[in-house]
């Protein structure tokens, strides 16, 4: 949903959002427009933070305009895992029509404390000009942050549900166990229990 709304106001032909799996370490994609690839392979890409454009902004929490890509491709789909082998990006079909990209960090700053980056959004192909303005960094700037804060709140939802599940699932175990019990100890002529 976030993604589509962002991709109405700034108008652009292929985007995608990248989150960070606090597990694996990595980058990956959680929603796309427009990429010529399968679920099975954009779910296969991994992004280190620090490598590639997308991990760049996710590592220093700030935006990247390329303003001339002479026509490559998103250099996070440099390499897609596929087990033992790897799908140079040289072999995707996908290019740029345009020359630029836009790529934003996904920030959640709770009461202005600390600073999260949760992800990155990247969109390319802006469907009136060839370039990104300030006006695009900005408005998806805020797009990004207010993202950011719903996946945040998301999570802690998650997580919440989580620990309810283990408390209920606690005191299940703990009836079960009380119902192997015998209500009061049983009465032997001459021991007392």
């Amino acid at each position: 949903i976030i993604l589509k709304k962002a991709v109405g106001v700034i108008g652009v032909e292929k985007a995608s959002i990248m989150l960070y799996d606090d597990k694996s370490k990595h980058l990956h994609i959680i929603a796309a427009y427009g990429i010529d690839l399968s679920e099975e392979d954009l779910r296969r890409i991994n992004v280190v933070p620090g490598e590639g454009v997308s991990g760049k902004v996710f590592a220093t929490g700030e935006h990247v305009i390329v303003e001339d890509s002479e026509n490559t491709m998103f250099p996070e789909l440099s390499h897609i895992d596929r087990g033992d082998k790897k799908k140079s990006f040289s072999s995707m079909p996908m290019r740029y029509k345009r020359k630029s990209f836009l790529s934003v960090p996904m920030i959640f700053s709770p009461m202005n404390l600390e600073k999260r980056v949760m992800g990155v959004i990247n969109m390319t192909d802006k469907k009136t000009s060839d370039m990104f303005t300030s006006g695009d960094l900005r408005l998806l700037s805020s797009i990004a942050s207010q993202a950011a804060v719903a996946l945040y709140n998301i999570r802690l939802i998650e997580e919440v549900k989580d620990a309810e599940r283990v408390k209920r699932e606690m005191e299940i175990a703990q009836q079960i166990q009380m119902g192997l019990l015998p209500n009061q100890p049983p009465k032997l002529p001459g021991l007392e229990l």
